[in-house]
């Protein structure tokens, strides 16, 4: 799970996703103009998405909220995983 909302004094901020089975879309959504939004919120920041398929979540029981849970599951590594950096 990500950090969703941050409440600055501007106003809020919420990251919100959208994923198909190709590709994630990673956003940033406010209620204030976010041309002047700080740096920190969107530079050098690193996400991990994990996409586990929906039957093999429900049948195992397994904690999606739990990256390391999520990655036991899958017996994947550190290595394994690609990071992608904004």
């Amino acid at each position: 799970m990500i950090p969703q909302n941050f409440f600055l004094d501007q106003g809020t901020i919420q990251y919100v996703y959208n994923h198909t089975d190709v590709d994630v879309e990673l956003i940033i959504d406010g209620n204030f103009d976010l041309s002047n939004l700080d740096a920190g919120f969107t530079q050098d920041q690193v996400f991990r998405f994990v996409i586990v398929p929906s039957d093999f979540a429900e049948s195992t029981g397994l904690d999606v909220a739990n990256f390391n849970a999520v990655m036991n599951a899958l017996d994947l590594q550190e290595k394994d995983v690609q990071n992608i950096q904004m």
